[in-house]
């Protein structure tokens, strides 16, 4: 669902040349780049994040994804805490990982992914983004070498982990109340690094938000839209479903600046936040349900596991556990993801279903030594499974 909302729309500016420092490894991707017609793919990792890892083990080395892409793409990783990663991802603003950038070989941004998602979803992003570049559209990044940083955000960056400083609410607030603060590149990147929470700041947020996400792209403007909307949705979980729906419809239009498609997307990352959020599951399952039947396209199978687990972790109700289940059976008839067999067999088991929760955990464990992955949650519940039936 998330990787899918790149597909929907990227209106994106024609801008020169970005000389940023760039480390060895890309520069010698950037010359590769150039020799076969290609744009480079820099995939910002840590020695840490599990994400990371899957994203290279189950989609970048995957078979049809290499041959999909060997013609339009050339990979580079870097870590994003080593000294060269680190001074590319302050430039950029890289704030979670995994993160990919793609660029092309005189160094004009295409766009940024975030996440993980399996080879055929993450080859057909890619191939949207080639479609950018042959158009001639990018990404509004500016031709400075050096930016004008203010002195907290590049102290948020550093090798030695112990001399990394995170700036004070204080701190965050002052700067956010700086018109150059929405106004340029640096203040964007900014905004898109730091983690601030206040329902005062919606009005800039939703201001500003079509211009970031057109200059910018949509990770960095939803990031910024979250500083004044998830505080706003938080202290509004007591009004009605329908009014929430108006409020934010009327809101993510304004946002959008009547461009339907964008605010269509926004509508759909966060009025189901604000369901789960206000504990309306009920209203949460059907949404969800509706919207696989009417845009089967927009979601994959981790989102609709995803959606299917935040039930089971949360709500005890028959009906609503059947319609997870029947969206998860659908799931694991497709793939033999062990994230997904787990979840299904969870699911039996909220449903007491015991015998059929039994053989799907052993499934699931089956894939899990398969793949090479833990599977102590799955076997905790068979313990359950032993100890309830």
């Amino acid at each position: 669902m998330i990787i899918a909302r790149f597909l929907t729309i990227l209106l994106l500016w024609e801008v020169a040349t970005l000389n940023a420092q760039l480390n060895p490894e890309v520069a010698k991707g950037l010359e590769k780049a150039k020799s076969n017609n290609s744009l480079l793919l820099i995939d910002f990792y840590t020695d840490w994040c599990y994400w990371c890892k899957v994203l290279e083990k189950e989609t970048f080395s995957n078979d049809r994804f290499k041959e999909r892409t060997k013609d339009k793409y050339t990979i580079v990783r870097l870590n994003a805490e080593k000294k060269s990663g680190i001074d590319m991802a302050k430039r950029f603003g890289i704030s979670s990982y995994p993160t990919c950038l793609i660029m092309t070989a005189d160094q004009k941004i295409v766009q940024t992914i975030g996440g993980y998602a399996k080879s055929d979803i993450y080859g057909k992003l890619l191939d949207s983004f080639w479609n950018l570049h042959k158009a001639g559209k990018y990404l509004a990044y500016s031709t400075k070498q050096t930016l004008n940083f203010p002195e907290f955000y590049e102290k948020m960056y550093n090798v030695n982990k112990k001399e990394i400083r995170w700036p004070n609410a204080q701190t965050i607030d002052s700067f956010i109340q700086r018109p150059e603060a929405w106004t340029t590149e640096e203040g964007i990147i900014v905004l898109s690094k730091v983690y601030a929470r206040n329902k005062k700041y919606l009005p800039k947020c939703l201001q500003n938000y079509h211009w970031v996400y057109t200059q910018f792209g949509d990770k960095k403007a939803d990031h910024i839209l979250e500083m004044g909307l998830i505080p706003f949705i938080e202290d509004n979980l007591d009004i009605s479903t329908t009014a929430m729906q108006d409020t934010l419809k009327k809101l993510f239009n304004l946002a959008a600046e009547g461009d339907t498609k964008i605010a269509a997307v926004i509508y759909d990352g966060y009025y189901p936040y604000f369901l789960t959020t206000a504990k309306r599951y009920s209203d949460y399952a059907v949404w969800i349900d509706e919207n696989l039947k009417l845009h089967p396209e927009e979601w994959d199978n981790e989102g609709i596991n995803n959606a299917a687990w935040t039930l089971y972790e949360s709500c005890r109700d028959t009906a609503i556990l059947n319609l997870a289940l029947n969206w998860m059976k659908k799931v694991v008839d497709t793939d033999d993801e062990y994230n997904h067999a787990d979840t299904y067999a969870s699911l039996l088991f909220a449903l007491h279903r015991y015998d059929e929760a039994e053989t799907e955990a052993l499934k699931a464990i089956e894939l899990a030594k398969a793949s090479k992955k833990d599977y102590s949650a799955t076997q905790k519940l068979l313990n359950k499974i032993e100890v309830t039936r």
